[in-house]
C-alpha cells in the first residue's frame, strides 16, 4: 500500500512535467519551445522513479513507475524533435543569407 502511493507520487510528479511541458509549447506557439527543457524534465523524472526503488522499496516493474518511465522517454523524444527542428531552422536562415548575398 505505502509503496503503491509512492510510485502513484512519482506518476503524478510526471503527469504535471508533461502538462507543463505541453503548456510552455503551446505558449511559445509560433516559435519552438526552447530546447533541453523536456529533457530535464524527464532526468527529475528519472530521478524520482530511482529513488522511489532504491529508498521507498518499490519494485522498477510498478505499472504507475512504468508510465512515469514511458512519460519520460516521450519528453526525450519531444526534446530531441525540437533540437532537430532548431538545427533545421539554424541551418535554414544560414542557406537563406548566403542565398542574398550571392545575389548582391
Amino acid at each position: 500500500e505505502e509503496k503503491n502511493r509512492h510510485a502513484a507520487k512519482v506518476l503524478l510528479a510526471a503527469e504535471l512535467s508533461q502538462d507543463q511541458d505541453k503548456k510552455a509549447e503551446a505558449s511559445a506557439a509560433p516559435k519552438q519551445p526552447p530546447v533541453g527543457v523536456a529533457t530535464e524534465r524527464a532526468e527529475q523524472i528519472d530521478t524520482l522513479i530511482q529513488q522511489a526503488v532504491s529508498r521507498h522499496g518499490v519494485a522498477e516493474l510498478h505499472p504507475f513507475l512504468q508510465n512515469a518511465l514511458t512519460i519520460a522517454k516521450t519528453l526525450r523524444d519531444v526534446d530531441g524533435n525540437r533540437k532537430r527542428l532548431a538545427a533545421r531552422e539554424k541551418r535554414l536562415a544560414k542557406q537563406a543569407e548566403d542565398q542574398q548575398k550571392q545575389n548582391q
